[in-house]
């Protein structure tokens, strides 16, 4: 039996998924930018690899296993990896092909130890397992991970699409809205739409838009830790993003006004400096160095 949930998909990655429920594999890495909706991608190919209906069902399914970073926690420990392989000894018991699923959530959390281990169960799955890592780019895995894996890149989705996916749900203009802020990205997309707040690039979008409304002074006394935490300056600085891009298309649509020259600049060198900023991070440079370059050089 195939469940009737439905995605909003980039007509690419659809296509792509659809192959891989026909056709699976062992191993598939789902790679995208947060807010792109990885995780419940992973659920609903599980779904339809399972036979399904609903992803209530899928966490009530005795062989789902489900593994994502603690929040008290550095990264996906090796402890955490050894103790999925322990349960892949357990035999399974069903008819179909497919009878488990282990979804492994933003995999670049797992440290070097905990892939490496994690590497010998996927050169030798079981026969009856799909493995799913999602992961916000593949380049944050090691390679010989990345090469045993089928390989789909979730992108953004067009306006029109968006409109007609979620036309019976709400208004044309909320929709719109929701597009773009989210940059055409369907798990912030849907978050803003539904009004959810615990959503972590949700949250990074509010402190955005507050950081923007802000005098270069104030935000140079801002405390917020977004400044000292690695993970969470990266995703406000793609928050950031977001929102100008927005804010861009916002001034550049409105009918009563022309944006200025000038102003248009200054959204291109703010955007560029972001860019800049986010590959200084992958790069392991200092956060608060990087935090203090964007308050004084943002222009916007």
């Amino acid at each position: 039996m195939k469940s009737n949930l439905k995605l909003l998909l980039n007509p690419a990655a659809a296509s792509q998924i659809e192959l891989f429920i026909r056709k699976p594999r062992h191993f598939l890495l789902l790679a995208g930018p947060s807010g792109i909706g990885k995780f419940q991608v992973s659920q609903f190919i599980g779904c339809q690899l399972l036979g399904l209906l609903d992803y209530k069902a899928l966490f009530s399914y005795p062989y789902f296993i489900h593994i994502k970073r603690q929040k008290d926690k550095k990264d996906i420990s090796i402890d955490a990896i050894r103790d999925v392989i322990s349960k892949l000894k357990l035999h399974t018991t069903g008819k179909g092909e497919i009878r488990r699923l282990v979804v492994v959530e933003n995999a670049q959390h797992m440290s070097e130890e905990a892939q490496n281990a994690f590497l010998k169960t996927l050169e030798e799955p079981p026969v009856d397992t799909v493995f799913i890592l999602t992961v916000d780019s593949s380049s944050n895995l090691t390679g010989t991970v990345v090469s045993r894996a089928r390989l789909i890149e979730l992108l953004p989705v067009s306006l029109a699409d968006s409109q007609k996916f979620f036309a019976k749900q709400f208004p044309k203009i909320e929709i719109t809205n929701a597009w773009q802020i989210s940059g055409g990205r369907p798990g912030l997309m849907q978050t803003l739409l539904l009004n959810e707040e615990d959503h972590e690039l949700r949250q990074a979008v509010r402190l955005a838009k507050q950081f923007i409304s802000q005098s270069k002074y104030e935000r140079l006394l801002d405390s917020s830790s977004v400044s000292t935490d690695r993970e969470s300056l990266s995703l406000f600085l793609d928050a950031l993003g977001l929102v100008l891009h927005a804010l861009q298309s916002l001034t550049i649509s409105q009918p009563s006004s022309k944006p200025s020259a000038d102003l248009h600049k200054k959204f291109i060198s703010s955007l560029k400096l972001i860019q800049n900023l986010k590959l200084s991070l992958e790069n392991n440079s200092n956060t608060r160095a990087i935090y203090l370059s964007l308050c004084l050089n943002l222009k916007v």
